[in-house]
């Protein structure tokens, strides 16, 4: 789980689970409901590209990848294009990303704000001119809200199911 500082990922992982808790104070794991066999493991960073090398370390065996960004923070939203798929296509072979876009209460709050439409624009393929056979696929968008209590686990479901077909595709 990917994002600036302060767009929800903290709030995505918190919300993720009902009933006991299985998470702990040093890892973050996912219990899968549509498939009680699988668990994900969480590794919660920001973006610091002044020390590239120890977050490249924490992710560089995710099968997928889940990139927060926030309807209160418009330039979360640019800097998918602008910082986190230059990231990936740079470090990366392929990877493969769900978008979470936390607070989406405020879409309807804020009128200023990002819509679906720039959502919809995001979604697709995304190839490296150095390196043609790298690339990113952000495979679906989804908003989620902690104050609606909604969208938590459609994400959260969409990137097990993500690792679990691309394990097996690439």
């Amino acid at each position: 789980i990917l994002g600036r500082v302060g767009v929800g990922k903290t709030t995505l992982i918190r919300n993720s689970c009902e009933g006991p808790s299985p998470w702990d104070d040093t890892r973050y794991v996912y219990l899968s409901a549509s498939r009680p066999d699988v668990t994900i493991s969480v590794v919660e960073a920001e973006e610091d590209f002044r020390d590239v090398g120890s977050m490249l370390g924490s992710v560089a065996h995710a099968d997928c990848f889940v990139l927060c960004v926030s309807a209160g923070d418009p330039q979360s939203v640019v800097d998918v294009e602008e910082i986190w798929i230059p990231f990936f296509l740079g470090c990366f072979e392929n990877a493969f990303i769900i978008v979470a876009c936390c607070k989406g209460d405020l879409i309807d709050e804020q009128e200023i704000l990002f819509s679906e439409d720039i959502a919809s624009e995001l979604v697709g393929v995304y190839r490296s001119e150095e390196h043609p056979a790298r690339f990113v696929e952000i495979r679906d968008f989804i908003t989620c809200s902690r104050l609606n209590r909604t969208g938590y686990e459609k994400v959260m479901e969409a990137a097990v199911n993500l690792a679990l077909t691309t394990a097996y595709d690439y």
